[in-house]
């Protein structure tokens, strides 16, 4: 009988940089508004990878920089 290993998630996407901005609610079609606030924060594989993590199951990423 053969012993079973955990799953483990590899994600081989790209590790992006996302700009997310902050409004302070949604415009009407055809509005424009201003940002409040931005920042970046890593994304793409990275963002995926992370959340595969928090559910529990061993993840890792195997991107270029």
């Amino acid at each position: 009988m053969s012993v079973l290993r955990p799953a483990c998630f590899i994600s081989t996407g790209s590790v992006l940089i996302d700009l997310p901005l902050r409004v302070d609610h949604i415009p009407a079609p055809g509005g424009a508004i201003t940002a409040v606030s931005s920042g970046p924060t890593v994304g793409g594989g990275y963002t995926v990878v992370s959340a595969v993590a928090r559910q529990g199951v061993p993840a890792a990423l195997a991107a270029t920089l």
